[in-house]
């Protein structure tokens, strides 16, 4: 429905789906087609293959052409072969030479007359997806929005009640905070082999390298310097006007007991 008013009613808008949700659905959809008799080979490369689809949306440079070749190359990929010819502008993979994997983590190739490769195509080339393809192109998704609302629960627990002026001081903390780490995470990452409860496997999570610099930010400074000032001193803060909020549903006058018994 919101595709169709966007494509109908704001055709000039350049309309771009969330890349975290379109993987989520593949995954699905692959999942449900690696259930299926004779397609279990299927199962051992669905995170992968999701990966794929976000490794393409954040490489295509905004070119669609690319992001469509390179997302069906895993349809090569998985069958073993890495190099391949009839693509304008994709016609290998990325990756390296194939090393051989840690023992336990070997992934087998699908034949091409296989089920499970028969069952991929299906999903992997289906006329929906690949129409939406060129709604990936900008590679926009909340990641760093959700990372933001993570960062925000080390200065105001879910658990825990705040007044107002003790909440808002928070949050203008949080708010410093996070836009002076944004500012020193333009220096070197690093990719740092971390344990994922979520999906129960080693995972690669590229984190900021520390440098001697690091510091405490200038303003948190300044900020923590005039707390001590007023609590050693004494001092009468200005006082916070807290928002008059009206309850909900109290422009409706109040009925009785009797009415609502009747309704």
């Amino acid at each position: 429905m919101v595709g169709k008013m966007m494509r109908e009613d704001f055709s000039k808008i350049d309309h771009q789906l969330d890349a975290w949700h379109c993987s989520k659905n593949l995954t699905k959809k692959l999942t449900a087609k690696a259930n299926t008799k004779g397609c279990e080979a299927l199962m051992q490369w669905i995170r992968a293959i999701s990966n794929h689809l976000w490794y393409s949306a954040s490489t295509c440079k905004k070119n669609a052409q690319l992001l469509k070749e390179k997302w069906l190359s895993v349809l090569h990929h998985v069958a073993g072969v890495h190099s391949w010819s009839g693509g304008q502008k994709f016609n290998k993979c990325d990756h390296g030479p194939m090393s051989d994997a840690p023992p336990g983590m070997e992934v087998a190739y699908l034949k091409r007359t296989s089920p499970a490769f028969k069952a991929l195509k299906d999903v992997v080339s289906a006329p929906a997806l690949l129409k939406l393809l060129p709604k990936l192109t900008k590679f926009c998704h909340t990641g760093t929005l959700e990372v933001f609302h993570s960062f925000l629960l080390r200065f105001c627990s879910k658990r825990q009640y705040f007044p107002y002026p003790g909440m808002k001081a928070r949050l203008m903390l949080a708010a410093l905070s996070w836009n002076a780490l944004q500012r020193s995470n333009a220096t070197e990452k690093v990719d740092v082999v971390k344990w994922s409860k979520r999906k129960g496997a080693w995972v690669l999570e590229k984190r900021r390298k520390k440098q001697a610099s690091d510091s405490v930010p200038p303003q948190l400074k300044s900020l923590m310097s005039r707390v001590v000032e007023v609590a050693s001193q004494h001092l009468q803060l200005p006082p916070i006007a807290e928002p008059k909020l009206q309850r909900r549903g109290c422009h409706v006058a109040k009925p009785s007991k009797e009415e609502l018994r009747h309704l």
